[in-house]
């Protein structure tokens, strides 16, 4: 049997024009923010679409797959968890 070529790593995250499927809602979620605060700005929401893209493009530069999702679950979440009340007879003598 002769292997068959394939074009596409099926291992590979889906991308569209650089930019993975959280980047790109990322994206749609700025889009409809920017029609929200300005609706007749069709220039300046274009800009500011356009500058979201490349940011995302250059922090994206060089890293993992599913790196902005990790960074942003890191910030999310909080610095410190909470610790549990000692019980009494945890206290030392």
């Amino acid at each position: 049997m002769e292997p068959i070529k394939v074009y596409r790593n099926l291992n590979s995250a889906d991308k569209f024009l650089g930019l993975e499927l959280g980047d790109g809602a990322a994206l749609l979620l700025i889009f409809f923010l920017a029609f929200l605060f300005n609706r007749n700005g069709l220039f300046v929401n274009t800009a500011v679409l356009f500058l979201a893209y490349w940011g995302l493009r250059a922090v994206k530069r060089g890293k993992p797959e599913g790196y902005l999702l990790v960074a942003l679950r890191y910030v999310l979440a909080g610095r410190f968890k909470r610790i549990g009340r000692f019980d009494e007879s945890e206290k030392t003598p």
